[in-house]
């Protein structure tokens, strides 16, 4: 698929927002088949700090009018210095699926496959990742990840003293 037909796929998603969001960013598992005990055990270990991570964002009226088109170009730029591209991305409103393959150095390998919701107020996506090379333990992984996204409320106005340090601007 091109990026304009992935953009204009994207296009009928309802865009979010703007306002207050809390995030949450959940590993449901990862596996290394081929490593040895004790290096998938030192990757859970590396995983356990990212295993359920929460944040609040504030989604600006200009990044609510670009939608989710800014955040699939991101992920197509690239994940982790790597080469990515869609394979495949469909949207009927509210759900939304995408496939992306990766290439990277020393024959990196990923393939990212995206499934979820939509809405004004938010999003609750399932990524499933599995990616092979040299530079991972084993040769290759799989790991699966839930991103929900609800907005709470407006965003504090610039300046004040309501916004917590923890909120992404």
């Amino acid at each position: 698929m091109t990026d304009a037909d992935v953009l204009a796929e994207a296009g009928k998603l309802a865009n979010p927002g703007p306002g207050l969001y809390q995030q949450t960013t959940e590993i449901v598992s990862a596996e290394v088949p081929g490593a040895a005990p004790e290096q998938a055990d030192r990757l859970r270990d590396q995983l356990s700090g990212i295993e359920k991570k929460s944040a609040r964002l504030c989604v600006t009226e200009e990044q609510a009018a670009a939608g989710f088109q800014q955040l699939l170009k991101e992920i197509a730029d690239g994940l982790n210095g790597m080469e990515c591209g869609f394979t495949a991305f469909e949207a009927s409103p509210p759900r939304m699926n995408a496939t992306l393959a990766c290439t990277g150095a020393g024959e990196a390998k990923a393939g990212l496959k995206m499934a979820g919701t939509t809405s004004a107020d938010g999003y609750d996506v399932t990524m499933d990742l599995d990616a092979s090379g040299p530079h991972i333990a084993g040769g290759s992984m799989t790991m699966r990840m839930k991103v929900v996204s609800q907005r709470t409320g407006d965003c504090p106005s610039p300046g004040s003293t309501e916004l917590p340090p923890e909120v992404e601007r």
